[in-house]
């Protein structure tokens, strides 16, 4: 798995504000290469302009398309508080990228957290922000917060990373760093496959609290939702059971088209 070293060389940042200006700011991010980037990040952005206006949106562009700077371009006059980042990276096989793009993402916000030394909440691409957003004082107080599900057998159902939340704070960092060399010797000799990363996360992060004091809190659903609960602050598109739900399409279509609030605040 050499494949998943990434170094300073293999990125390249594109910041659309200067980082002084995002100071303050706990993140939203999301990632995703091209083409799930232009389908879902208008509907992200959207529901974020809308509902977390006191928020920093990080969005992770990996492969774009050649003048995909237009779009950049479009969302940094429509967004103030909207920046961006982007990755290239030679896959093996077009089928390859999603499976890259979940796997990298603890890498890239262990890279942005000492930037923006404030709290990073990531979710799938595929997500919405259905209410008013906002940070409950235990995510404030913890280090990492995951949804887990520990009753189930499944390994790899037992942690879910559709919502992942790292705290700026020493622990947290240095779990990041623990979690990318142990997550490179669990690779090693296998292919990444569906769910790869949970399986992983699971497992790494019970050794990690196991040696150290680490602050976890269990999310709460609200944070994660796939069935689309009308009170959740977030909607989690769980791949295909979007593509199943009139209530999700309806909603995300409502958004795009009213969108009149800006990140302007």
């Amino acid at each position: 798995m050499n494949e998943l070293i990434i170094d300073d060389k293999t990125i390249a940042s594109v910041w659309q504000h200067s980082r002084d200006s995002l100071q303050g700011r706990p993140i939203l991010m999301v990632f995703g290469s091209n083409d799930y980037v232009l389908d879902h990040a208008p509907a992200f952005l959207a529901s974020c302009a809308k509902y977390a206006r006191d928020f920093t949106v990080h969005l992770h562009i990996i492969n774009p398309d050649s003048g995909f700077e237009q779009y950049i371009a479009q969302w940094r006059q429509e967004y103030r508080h909207f920046n961006c980042t982007i990755e290239y990276y030679t896959m093996p096989s077009p089928d390859y990228v999603k499976l890259y793009t979940s796997n990298v993402r603890f890498y890239r916000i262990s890279q942005l957290l000492p930037i923006y030394k404030q709290p990073i909440m990531a979710f799938d691409i595929d997500s919405m922000l259905n209410n008013p957003f906002s940070l409950n004082q235990q995510l404030c107080e913890c280090d990492i917060s995951l949804y887990t599900r520990l009753y189930l057998e499944e390994q790899q159902f037992k942690i879910l990373v559709s919502s992942v939340f790292f705290n700026y704070s020493p622990l947290a960092m240095e779990f990041l760093g623990y979690y990318g060399l142990n997550f490179l010797q669990y690779a090693s000799g296998h292919k990444l496959f569906w769910y790869f990363d949970q399986i992983a996360m699971s497992q790494i992060l019970v050794q990690y609290a196991a040696m150290k004091p680490l602050q976890f809190y269990d999310m709460p659903k609200t944070y994660i939702d796939w069935d689309f609960h009308p009170n959740a602050m977030v909607w989690n598109g769980k791949g295909p059971r979007k593509n199943d739900s009139q209530l999700y399409n309806l909603v995300k279509n409502n958004i795009l088209n009213k969108n009149e609030i800006k990140l302007r605040a």
